[in-house]
């Protein structure tokens, strides 16, 4: 509220009332008004004769236009087999998803098919690298840097591991791109956790890595995660992959998932499709693989 500016009404102080005003006061505030909206007009009549400045507007209306677009993308629904989808969307999938994304071009379809569920990941750092070791299948985690700041600042790094030439642990390349997708959606629900995080609350994180207990829950939650954002059919695939895999390694008649390293840390198979058929969007869908 304020005061009467109007001389008619210069002597009063009224709060929290408006001050009615007078016919000579509101005319006085509409010429004004016109007044100003032809000077504004005059400038950008000619400031757009200037081709730097329309091409300065130009951008910034596709800016405008480019992040509304972002603020409005739709996940991806679930597939049962994604292997064509994954080829005949990945020009326009990698113009969306892959903005900040340093992907080696054998797993490209794969990681971008799987970003289309998680579009509010769309401006995320991440990068993908390929590591010969035999420390595990696959793992996600920020740079050292990236722990100090703002989630949107942020780099991710998710590695894949090739063990040596001889080795008998199931390898990566060998899963097919549903399971590939599958695992990579898994790995990004770890980043989107990660990105509510500040740092206190990566490094608690962290810590928290020492306890296995939570360790199993923290991977059977993200588990849950990926079937929830849709990827629940890739998710099967891979650890029917890694079921039979571990089972021709431990030389097994019959795979079981609880005889290979990290069986009782993840979802079963028998989890994984109990959760689908209790989720809306795999509803009339067959949740075997």
């Amino acid at each position: 509220m304020e005061n009467c500016r109007d001389p008619e009404y210069a002597s009063w102080k009224i709060i929290n009332v408006r001050c009615p005003r007078s016919p000579t006061f509101k005319r006085q505030k509409f010429i004004s008004a016109i007044s100003l909206k032809f000077v504004l007009l005059t400038m950008v009549l000619k400031a757009w004769k200037n081709a730097s400045i329309k091409a300065g507007v130009v951008l910034s209306l596709i800016t405008v236009f480019n992040c509304s677009t972002a603020q409005t993308l739709l996940p991806s629904q679930p597939a049962r087999d994604i292997s064509d989808s994954a080829n005949i969307r990945y020009d326009s999938l990698e113009k969306i998803y892959g903005k900040n994304k340093v992907i080696p071009t054998q797993y490209a379809k794969q990681l971008i098919y799987a970003l289309s569920y998680f579009p509010e990941l769309v401006n995320t750092k991440i990068k993908l690298k390929i590591i010969n070791s035999e420390k595990g299948l696959i793992s996600t985690n920020l740079t050292f840097g990236s722990v100090f700041r703002k989630a949107s600042k942020r780099t991710y790094i998710i590695k894949i591991f090739e063990p040596s030439a001889g080795s008998n642990i199931p390898l990566f390349v060998n899963a097919g791109i549903n399971g590939q997708a599958g695992i990579f959606g898994h790995e990004l629900c770890h980043i989107v956790y990660f990105g509510t995080k500040n740092t206190f609350g990566l490094i608690g994180l962290g810590i928290s890595h020492v306890s296995v207990k939570y360790m199993d829950q923290f991977e059977r939650n993200t588990d849950s995660a990926d079937i929830a954002r849709g990827l629940g059919y890739q998710l099967l695939a891979w650890k029917a992959y890694l079921n039979k895999g571990f089972a021709v390694m431990r030389n097994d008649i019959i795979p079981h998932e609880e005889k290979y390293p990290g069986g009782k840390r993840y979802m079963s198979e028998s989890a994984i499709q109990e959760q689908m058929s209790r989720t809306e969007k795999y509803v009339g869908l067959d949740s075997r693989w």
